[in-house]
Protein backbone atom coordinates (compact mmCIF):
# COMPACT_ATOMS: atom_id res chain seq x y z
CA UNK A 1 0.00 0.00 0.00
CA UNK A 2 1.24 3.41 -0.56
CA UNK A 3 2.09 5.96 2.88
CA UNK A 4 -0.71 7.64 3.93
CA UNK A 5 -0.34 11.57 4.63
CA UNK A 6 0.42 11.16 8.53
CA UNK A 7 3.17 8.68 7.52
CA UNK A 8 4.64 11.31 4.97
CA UNK A 9 4.52 14.19 7.63
CA UNK A 10 6.54 11.46 9.83
CA UNK A 11 8.74 10.84 7.07
CA UNK A 12 10.01 14.86 6.55
CA UNK A 13 9.78 15.51 10.26
CA UNK A 14 12.51 12.87 10.51
CA UNK A 15 14.78 13.67 7.99
CA UNK A 16 14.87 17.69 8.23
CA UNK A 17 15.17 18.25 4.36
CA UNK A 18 15.47 21.89 4.66
CA UNK A 19 18.93 23.86 3.72
CA UNK A 20 20.06 20.67 1.86
CA UNK A 21 21.62 20.54 -2.05
CA UNK A 22 20.59 18.62 -4.61
CA UNK A 23 23.42 17.36 -5.74
CA UNK A 24 22.16 14.38 -8.02
CA UNK A 25 19.05 13.15 -9.53
CA UNK A 26 18.67 9.83 -11.05
CA UNK A 27 15.39 8.08 -12.58
CA UNK A 28 16.57 5.06 -12.22
CA UNK A 29 12.63 3.76 -14.00
CA UNK A 30 9.67 4.88 -15.53
CA UNK A 31 8.43 5.34 -11.63
CA UNK A 32 11.43 6.24 -9.46
CA UNK A 33 12.99 9.18 -8.86
CA UNK A 34 16.29 9.30 -6.77
CA UNK A 35 17.78 13.04 -5.43
CA UNK A 36 21.24 12.76 -3.61
CA UNK A 37 21.11 15.88 -0.99
CA UNK A 38 23.92 17.47 0.89
CA UNK A 39 24.34 19.63 3.31
CA UNK A 40 25.44 20.90 7.00
CA UNK A 41 24.33 18.69 9.90
CA UNK A 42 21.46 19.78 12.02
CA UNK A 43 24.25 20.94 14.97
CA UNK A 44 27.63 22.43 15.52
CA UNK A 45 28.52 19.13 16.91
CA UNK A 46 27.13 16.76 13.52
CA UNK A 47 28.56 15.69 10.68
CA UNK A 48 27.62 17.11 7.15
CA UNK A 49 24.83 14.90 6.11
CA UNK A 50 24.24 13.16 2.86
CA UNK A 51 20.66 11.68 2.36
CA UNK A 52 19.45 10.11 -1.05
CA UNK A 53 15.76 10.58 -0.86
CA UNK A 54 13.56 8.18 -3.27
CA UNK A 55 10.40 9.18 -4.74
CA UNK A 56 8.08 6.52 -6.07
CA UNK A 57 4.94 6.76 -8.27
CA UNK A 58 4.46 2.99 -8.56
CA UNK A 59 0.97 1.94 -8.38
CA UNK A 60 -0.24 0.77 -5.13
CA UNK A 61 3.27 2.10 -3.70
CA UNK A 62 3.27 5.31 -3.61
CA UNK A 63 5.71 6.51 -1.25
CA UNK A 64 8.83 9.16 -0.47
CA UNK A 65 11.28 8.62 2.10
CA UNK A 66 15.08 8.55 2.65
CA UNK A 67 17.02 4.68 0.95
CA UNK A 68 20.10 3.28 1.32
CA UNK A 69 19.88 1.79 -2.55
CA UNK A 70 22.25 2.69 -5.04
CA UNK A 71 21.98 5.35 -7.50
CA UNK A 72 21.28 3.39 -10.45
CA UNK A 73 21.28 4.70 -14.04
CA UNK A 74 19.51 3.27 -16.60
CA UNK A 75 21.12 2.67 -20.22
CA UNK A 76 19.22 5.78 -21.76
CA UNK A 77 19.10 8.84 -19.84
CA UNK A 78 15.58 9.29 -19.12
CA UNK A 79 13.68 12.75 -20.11
CA UNK A 80 12.88 13.88 -16.67
CA UNK A 81 15.55 12.88 -15.13
CA UNK A 82 17.81 14.89 -17.68
CA UNK A 83 15.49 18.29 -17.20
CA UNK A 84 15.96 17.65 -13.12
CA UNK A 85 19.85 18.34 -13.62
CA UNK A 86 19.32 21.22 -15.52
CA UNK A 87 17.07 22.84 -13.47
CA UNK A 88 17.30 20.99 -10.06
CA UNK A 89 20.53 20.41 -9.34
CA UNK A 90 22.60 22.59 -7.42
CA UNK A 91 19.41 24.27 -5.82
CA UNK A 92 18.83 24.39 -2.02
CA UNK A 93 15.41 23.83 -0.48
CA UNK A 94 14.43 26.62 1.01
CA UNK A 95 10.99 24.55 2.22
CA UNK A 96 9.42 21.08 2.22
CA UNK A 97 6.20 20.60 3.58
CA UNK A 98 2.89 18.18 2.80
CA UNK A 99 0.28 20.06 2.00
CA UNK A 100 -2.44 19.75 4.09
CA UNK A 101 -3.68 15.69 4.28
CA UNK A 102 -3.50 15.88 0.23
CA UNK A 103 -0.57 13.63 0.10
CA UNK A 104 1.13 16.20 -1.78
CA UNK A 105 4.37 17.65 -0.93
CA UNK A 106 5.74 20.87 -2.28
CA UNK A 107 9.25 21.98 -2.30
CA UNK A 108 10.90 25.50 -2.83
CA UNK A 109 13.78 26.24 -3.87
CA UNK A 110 15.08 29.51 -5.08
CA UNK A 111 14.30 29.13 -8.49
CA UNK A 112 11.36 26.63 -8.44
CA UNK A 113 8.48 24.90 -7.02
CA UNK A 114 8.73 20.74 -7.03
CA UNK A 115 5.25 18.78 -6.46
CA UNK A 116 5.44 15.44 -5.36
CA UNK A 117 1.89 13.89 -5.73
CA UNK A 118 1.57 10.35 -3.98
CA UNK A 119 -1.53 9.37 -5.36
CA UNK A 120 -1.99 5.59 -6.83
CA UNK A 121 -4.40 6.55 -9.77
CA UNK A 122 -2.81 10.21 -10.68
CA UNK A 123 0.69 10.19 -9.13
CA UNK A 124 3.66 12.53 -10.65
CA UNK A 125 6.17 14.52 -10.07
CA UNK A 126 5.94 18.37 -11.87
CA UNK A 127 8.06 21.59 -11.54
CA UNK A 128 6.79 24.59 -12.08
CA UNK A 129 8.58 28.45 -11.63
CA UNK A 130 7.71 30.72 -8.93
CA UNK A 131 4.20 31.58 -10.64
CA UNK A 132 3.11 27.96 -11.27
CA UNK A 133 3.68 27.49 -14.51
CA UNK A 134 4.50 24.36 -15.33
CA UNK A 135 8.06 23.47 -16.77
CA UNK A 136 8.13 20.09 -16.53
CA UNK A 137 6.86 16.86 -15.27
CA UNK A 138 7.60 12.81 -14.69
CA UNK A 139 4.11 11.78 -16.14
CA UNK A 140 2.82 14.17 -19.09
CA UNK A 141 -0.65 13.89 -18.99
CA UNK A 142 -2.72 16.48 -21.35
CA UNK A 143 -6.71 15.88 -19.74
CA UNK A 144 -5.48 16.88 -16.49
CA UNK A 145 -3.36 20.15 -18.09
CA UNK A 146 -0.39 18.80 -16.88
CA UNK A 147 2.30 19.55 -19.77
CA UNK A 148 4.76 22.11 -20.36
CA UNK A 149 3.52 26.07 -20.63
CA UNK A 150 0.54 25.13 -18.31
CA UNK A 151 -0.14 26.95 -15.17
CA UNK A 152 -0.77 24.46 -12.13
CA UNK A 153 -4.11 24.96 -10.82
CA UNK A 154 -3.11 25.51 -6.58
CA UNK A 155 -3.63 22.43 -4.21
CA UNK A 156 -5.59 23.84 -1.34
CA UNK A 157 -4.04 22.79 2.37
CA UNK A 158 -7.45 20.49 2.94
CA UNK A 159 -7.22 18.87 6.89
CA UNK A 160 -8.80 16.27 7.83
CA UNK A 161 -11.80 16.15 9.77
CA UNK A 162 -11.66 12.44 10.43
CA UNK A 163 -7.74 12.26 12.08
CA UNK A 164 -8.33 9.34 13.22
CA UNK A 165 -8.79 7.38 9.89
CA UNK A 166 -5.02 6.95 9.19
CA UNK A 167 -2.34 6.03 11.33
CA UNK A 168 1.40 5.39 11.17
CA UNK A 169 1.49 1.89 11.02
CA UNK A 170 4.01 0.31 13.39
CA UNK A 171 7.75 -0.13 13.26
CA UNK A 172 10.27 -1.20 15.64
CA UNK A 173 11.50 0.74 18.58
CA UNK A 174 14.89 2.25 18.08
CA UNK A 175 14.82 3.20 14.46
CA UNK A 176 13.63 5.73 12.45
CA UNK A 177 10.38 4.98 10.16
CA UNK A 178 12.48 5.74 7.40
CA UNK A 179 14.77 2.81 7.41
CA UNK A 180 11.22 0.76 8.30
CA UNK A 181 9.69 1.58 5.43
CA UNK A 182 12.49 1.40 2.78
CA UNK A 183 13.13 -2.35 4.04
CA UNK A 184 9.65 -2.90 4.30
CA UNK A 185 9.06 -1.76 0.51
CA UNK A 186 12.41 -3.51 -0.77
CA UNK A 187 10.97 -6.48 0.48
CA UNK A 188 7.40 -6.17 -0.21
CA UNK A 189 6.91 -3.64 -2.38
CA UNK A 190 7.00 -5.18 -5.92
CA UNK A 191 4.69 -7.64 -4.65
CA UNK A 192 1.92 -4.94 -3.72
CA UNK A 193 2.43 -2.90 -6.61
CA UNK A 194 2.24 -6.07 -9.20
CA UNK A 195 -1.27 -6.61 -7.15
CA UNK A 196 -2.04 -3.50 -8.37
CA UNK A 197 -1.14 -3.24 -11.68
CA UNK A 198 -3.18 -6.64 -12.11
CA UNK A 199 -6.45 -5.30 -10.92
CA UNK A 200 -6.04 -2.61 -13.08
CA UNK A 201 -5.55 -5.18 -16.24
CA UNK A 202 -8.14 -7.31 -15.10
CA UNK A 203 -10.75 -3.79 -15.34
CA UNK A 204 -9.10 -2.40 -17.95
CA UNK A 205 -9.55 -5.09 -20.03
CA UNK A 206 -12.53 -6.71 -18.41
CA UNK A 207 -14.56 -3.75 -19.22
CA UNK A 208 -12.98 -4.00 -23.38
CA UNK A 209 -14.37 -7.55 -23.61
CA UNK A 210 -17.48 -6.56 -21.44
CA UNK A 211 -18.31 -3.96 -24.24
CA UNK A 212 -17.51 -6.54 -27.10
CA UNK A 213 -19.61 -8.96 -25.48
CA UNK A 214 -22.77 -6.61 -25.65
CA UNK A 215 -21.75 -5.58 -29.26
CA UNK A 216 -21.96 -9.54 -30.12
CA UNK A 217 -25.41 -10.34 -28.27
CA UNK A 218 -26.61 -7.13 -30.44
CA UNK A 219 -25.09 -8.52 -33.89
CA UNK A 220 -26.42 -12.27 -33.18
CA UNK A 221 -30.32 -10.94 -32.12
CA UNK A 222 -30.34 -8.85 -36.01
CA UNK A 223 -28.63 -12.13 -37.53
CA UNK A 224 -31.38 -14.03 -36.17
CA UNK A 225 -33.94 -11.55 -37.68
CA UNK A 226 -31.96 -11.91 -41.23
CA UNK A 227 -32.17 -15.29 -41.12
CA UNK A 228 -35.88 -14.83 -41.02
CA UNK A 229 -35.00 -13.65 -44.52
CA UNK A 230 -37.14 -16.79 -46.76
CA UNK A 231 -40.42 -16.60 -44.13
CA UNK A 232 -40.26 -12.21 -45.52
CA UNK A 233 -39.94 -13.75 -49.44
CA UNK A 234 -42.86 -16.49 -48.88
CA UNK A 235 -45.42 -14.11 -46.97
CA UNK A 236 -44.25 -11.79 -49.67
CA UNK A 237 -45.39 -14.50 -52.40
CA UNK A 238 -48.74 -15.35 -50.91
CA UNK A 239 -49.47 -11.38 -50.47
CA UNK A 240 -48.89 -10.97 -53.96
CA UNK A 241 -51.19 -14.23 -54.58
CA UNK A 242 -53.63 -12.65 -52.75
CA UNK A 243 -53.75 -9.20 -54.76
CA UNK A 244 -51.87 -7.24 -51.93
CA UNK A 245 -49.22 -5.83 -53.62
CA UNK A 246 -48.41 -2.87 -51.75
CA UNK A 247 -48.04 -4.89 -48.49
CA UNK A 248 -46.04 -7.30 -50.76
CA UNK A 249 -43.52 -4.81 -52.30
CA UNK A 250 -42.71 -3.89 -48.77
CA UNK A 251 -41.88 -7.51 -47.61
CA UNK A 252 -39.99 -8.14 -50.74
CA UNK A 253 -37.82 -4.75 -50.01
CA UNK A 254 -37.44 -6.20 -46.27
CA UNK A 255 -36.29 -9.55 -47.62
CA UNK A 256 -33.64 -7.98 -50.24
CA UNK A 257 -32.37 -5.21 -47.41
CA UNK A 258 -32.10 -8.99 -45.01
CA UNK A 259 -29.98 -10.75 -47.63
CA UNK A 260 -28.19 -7.88 -48.74
CA UNK A 261 -27.29 -7.61 -44.71
CA UNK A 262 -26.33 -10.69 -43.74
CA UNK A 263 -23.23 -11.50 -45.28
CA UNK A 264 -21.54 -8.24 -44.08
CA UNK A 265 -23.11 -8.89 -40.57
CA UNK A 266 -21.75 -12.49 -40.56
CA UNK A 267 -18.07 -10.96 -40.94
CA UNK A 268 -18.39 -8.13 -38.06
CA UNK A 269 -19.69 -11.52 -35.84
CA UNK A 270 -17.05 -13.27 -36.63
CA UNK A 271 -14.74 -10.37 -36.22
CA UNK A 272 -16.23 -9.25 -32.65
CA UNK A 273 -15.69 -12.44 -31.55
CA UNK A 274 -12.06 -12.56 -32.89
CA UNK A 275 -11.53 -9.71 -30.75
CA UNK A 276 -12.85 -11.03 -27.84
CA UNK A 277 -10.91 -13.88 -28.31
CA UNK A 278 -7.60 -11.71 -28.64
CA UNK A 279 -8.66 -9.66 -25.26
CA UNK A 280 -8.93 -12.41 -23.11
CA UNK A 281 -5.36 -13.47 -24.50
CA UNK A 282 -3.94 -10.57 -24.00
CA UNK A 283 -5.59 -10.37 -20.00
CA UNK A 284 -3.84 -13.74 -19.85
CA UNK A 285 -0.59 -12.73 -20.82
CA UNK A 286 -0.68 -9.77 -18.84
CA UNK A 287 -1.31 -11.34 -15.56
CA UNK A 288 1.80 -13.92 -15.92
CA UNK A 289 3.98 -10.95 -16.05
CA UNK A 290 5.90 -10.37 -12.44
CA UNK A 291 7.92 -7.62 -13.07
CA UNK A 292 5.68 -4.75 -12.18
CA UNK A 293 7.69 -2.10 -13.99
CA UNK A 294 7.07 -4.70 -17.69
CA UNK A 295 3.50 -5.07 -16.30
CA UNK A 296 2.67 -0.73 -16.09
CA UNK A 297 4.62 -0.05 -19.61
CA UNK A 298 2.11 -2.43 -20.98
CA UNK A 299 -0.78 -1.49 -19.66
CA UNK A 300 0.02 1.88 -20.64
CA UNK A 301 0.09 0.73 -23.48
CA UNK A 302 -3.01 -1.37 -23.90
CA UNK A 303 -4.79 1.66 -22.34
CA UNK A 304 -4.33 3.79 -25.60
CA UNK A 305 -6.14 1.07 -27.39
CA UNK A 306 -9.72 0.79 -28.46
CA UNK A 307 -11.97 -2.24 -27.47
CA UNK A 308 -10.53 -4.39 -30.03
CA UNK A 309 -7.03 -3.52 -29.73
CA UNK A 310 -6.53 -0.76 -32.48
CA UNK A 311 -4.52 2.23 -31.01
CA UNK A 312 -6.18 5.61 -30.70
CA UNK A 313 -5.78 8.81 -32.38
CA UNK A 314 -7.35 12.15 -33.42
CA UNK A 315 -10.18 10.13 -34.93
CA UNK A 316 -10.47 7.49 -32.04
CA UNK A 317 -13.82 6.98 -33.09
CA UNK A 318 -13.57 5.80 -36.31
CA UNK A 319 -10.95 4.67 -38.84
CA UNK A 320 -9.92 6.89 -41.15
CA UNK A 321 -10.80 10.53 -41.81
CA UNK A 322 -14.02 12.40 -41.67
CA UNK A 323 -14.96 15.82 -43.25
CA UNK A 324 -17.77 18.02 -42.55
CA UNK A 325 -18.94 20.52 -45.10
CA UNK A 326 -22.20 22.31 -45.65
CA UNK A 327 -24.10 19.79 -43.46
CA UNK A 328 -22.55 16.91 -45.53
CA UNK A 329 -20.16 14.54 -43.76
CA UNK A 330 -17.03 12.57 -45.76
CA UNK A 331 -15.77 9.70 -44.99
CA UNK A 332 -11.70 8.59 -45.83
CA UNK A 333 -10.30 5.19 -45.65
CA UNK A 334 -6.40 5.81 -46.73
CA UNK A 335 -5.57 2.04 -46.66
CA UNK A 336 -7.28 -1.36 -46.55
CA UNK A 337 -7.73 -1.61 -43.17
CA UNK A 338 -9.68 1.99 -42.72
CA UNK A 339 -11.71 0.95 -45.99
CA UNK A 340 -13.02 -2.29 -44.74
CA UNK A 341 -13.22 -0.69 -41.10
CA UNK A 342 -15.94 2.33 -42.35
CA UNK A 343 -17.49 -0.01 -44.78
CA UNK A 344 -17.92 -2.55 -41.95
CA UNK A 345 -19.10 -0.20 -39.29
CA UNK A 346 -19.87 3.48 -40.68
CA UNK A 347 -21.26 2.92 -44.06
CA UNK A 348 -24.93 2.85 -44.61
CA UNK A 349 -26.89 1.17 -47.74
CA UNK A 350 -27.88 4.65 -48.98
CA UNK A 351 -24.49 6.38 -48.30
CA UNK A 352 -22.49 7.44 -51.70
CA UNK A 353 -19.25 5.33 -52.39
CA UNK A 354 -16.29 6.80 -54.43
CA UNK A 355 -13.09 4.88 -55.32
CA UNK A 356 -10.49 6.00 -57.92
CA UNK A 357 -10.99 3.34 -61.46
CA UNK A 358 -8.25 1.25 -62.12
CA UNK A 359 -6.01 2.23 -59.17
CA UNK A 360 -5.68 0.99 -55.79
CA UNK A 361 -6.74 3.34 -53.52
CA UNK A 362 -8.89 5.25 -50.27
CA UNK A 363 -12.69 4.50 -50.36
CA UNK A 364 -14.61 7.95 -49.80
CA UNK A 365 -18.32 7.50 -48.53
CA UNK A 366 -20.61 10.46 -48.33
CA UNK A 367 -23.35 10.04 -45.66
CA UNK A 368 -26.85 9.98 -47.01
CA UNK A 369 -29.03 12.93 -45.66
CA UNK A 370 -32.81 11.86 -45.51
CA UNK A 371 -34.94 13.09 -48.87
CA UNK A 372 -31.59 14.67 -50.22
CA UNK A 373 -29.96 14.13 -53.33
CA UNK A 374 -26.33 14.19 -53.23
CA UNK A 375 -24.69 18.01 -54.49
CA UNK A 376 -22.37 18.16 -57.51
CA UNK A 377 -19.84 20.06 -55.40
CA UNK A 378 -20.28 18.07 -52.85
CA UNK A 379 -19.31 14.83 -54.83
CA UNK A 380 -16.35 17.04 -56.38
CA UNK A 381 -15.32 17.76 -53.05
CA UNK A 382 -15.45 13.91 -51.89
CA UNK A 383 -14.07 13.02 -55.79
CA UNK A 384 -10.96 15.31 -54.85
CA UNK A 385 -10.00 13.49 -51.60
CA UNK A 386 -10.56 9.69 -53.69
CA UNK A 387 -7.92 11.06 -56.22
CA UNK A 388 -5.83 12.29 -53.63
CA UNK A 389 -5.75 9.13 -51.59
CA UNK A 390 -5.21 6.85 -54.28
CA UNK A 391 -1.95 5.79 -56.66
CA UNK A 392 -3.28 8.06 -59.54
CA UNK A 393 -2.32 11.07 -57.29
CA UNK A 394 0.33 11.76 -59.20
CA UNK A 395 -1.50 11.71 -62.60
CA UNK A 396 -3.58 14.94 -61.47
CA UNK A 397 -6.63 13.55 -62.93
CA UNK A 398 -8.65 10.20 -62.94
CA UNK A 399 -11.82 8.50 -63.40
CA UNK A 400 -14.03 7.65 -60.21
CA UNK A 401 -16.64 4.90 -59.88
CA UNK A 402 -19.24 5.93 -57.52
CA UNK A 403 -22.67 4.21 -56.35
CA UNK A 404 -24.40 3.64 -53.12
CA UNK A 405 -23.06 1.45 -50.62
CA UNK A 406 -26.49 -1.20 -50.84
CA UNK A 407 -25.08 -1.84 -54.37
CA UNK A 408 -21.40 -2.85 -53.05
CA UNK A 409 -20.19 -6.85 -52.38
CA UNK A 410 -17.24 -7.45 -50.29
CA UNK A 411 -14.84 -9.88 -52.71
CA UNK A 412 -14.19 -13.23 -51.32
CA UNK A 413 -10.80 -15.01 -51.74
CA UNK A 414 -10.49 -17.96 -54.49
CA UNK A 415 -8.84 -20.01 -52.10
CA UNK A 416 -9.73 -19.78 -49.07
CA UNK A 417 -13.56 -18.62 -49.66
CA UNK A 418 -12.55 -15.74 -47.02
CA UNK A 419 -13.52 -12.00 -47.80
CA UNK A 420 -10.60 -9.99 -48.99
CA UNK A 421 -9.80 -7.18 -47.29
CA UNK A 422 -11.04 -3.67 -48.41
CA UNK A 423 -11.92 -5.01 -51.51
CA UNK A 424 -15.56 -4.38 -53.55
CA UNK A 425 -17.17 -5.46 -56.60
CA UNK A 426 -19.75 -2.55 -57.17
CA UNK A 427 -22.97 -2.91 -59.41
CA UNK A 428 -24.99 -0.11 -60.63
CA UNK A 429 -22.06 2.39 -60.76
CA UNK A 430 -21.27 5.27 -62.30
CA UNK A 431 -18.33 7.59 -63.35
CA UNK A 432 -17.37 10.88 -62.70
CA UNK A 433 -14.32 12.51 -63.77
CA UNK A 434 -11.17 14.06 -61.28
CA UNK A 435 -9.14 16.68 -62.27
CA UNK A 436 -7.31 17.52 -59.29
CA UNK A 437 -8.51 21.02 -57.71
CA UNK A 438 -5.73 21.85 -55.21
CA UNK A 439 -8.07 24.88 -54.05
CA UNK A 440 -11.20 22.16 -53.42
CA UNK A 441 -8.43 19.83 -51.11
CA UNK A 442 -7.45 23.19 -49.05
CA UNK A 443 -10.92 23.87 -48.17
CA UNK A 444 -11.58 20.32 -47.40
CA UNK A 445 -9.06 20.23 -45.19
CA UNK A 446 -10.20 23.18 -43.12
CA UNK A 447 -13.04 20.76 -42.90
CA UNK A 448 -11.63 18.18 -41.22
CA UNK A 449 -13.55 16.92 -37.92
Amino acid sequence: MSLNWKEINLVLDELQLEGLQIQKCVQSAYDILLFELYGEGLSLNDRARKIKLMIALTPGACRMHATDAPLVKTDKPLRFAEFCKSHLVGQHIEKIEQLGDNRIVQITTQHYYCYIRLWSNAANVIVTDKDNLILDCMRRSPKRGEITGKVLTANDANHANNFDKYQVREYPAGGSFNQFVDKWYSEQGNALSLDSLRDSARKLLGNKIGRLDKMLERLLAKEAGFEKADELKTEADELLSSGEIKKAQDLYARYKKAKSGIEGLKQEIEDTKAEIDALEKKLEELLTIDDPLVLNKALRKESAKGSGGREQGKEASHAGLAFAVNGWTVLVGRNAKENDELLRRKARGNDLWMHVRDYAGGFVFIKYKNGKSFPLEIMLNAGNLALFYSKARNNGEADLFYTQVKYLRRLKSMKNGRTVLGKVIPTQEKNLHIKQDTKRLHDMEKCRV
